[in-house]
């Protein structure tokens, strides 16, 4: 739902509601579909997800920050298992 947001394909949004996609999920920033398509200028898709009854959910700083934190980690560990090193349990 949410990569449909960001591209504004309206086309898979409408399958993704048809099957009960959640138009009010979270990502891992906080963020919902309505707040991803709305601030990338995707009124189409901002337009299709208000009609469906979706919420505009921005997620706060802490989230965004442990978000950005999470993914730098997880960057980390994959380097690190590609070049055979072994990383510790977190």
């Amino acid at each position: 739902m949410h990569g449909a947001a960001i591209k504004g394909d309206t086309r898979i949004l409408g399958f993704l509601v048809s099957k009960g996609g959640n138009i009010n999920a979270v990502d891992r920033y906080g963020d919902s579909p309505l707040e991803l398509a709305a601030s990338r200028g995707n009124d189409k898709a901002a337009a299709f997800l208000t009609e469906q009854g979706a919420k505009r959910i921005r997620g706060d700083n802490e989230q965004r920050q442990k978000a950005v934190h999470d993914k730098v980690q997880e960057d980390i560990e994959q380097l690190d298992r590609s070049e055979g090193i072994a990383t510790p349990q977190r």
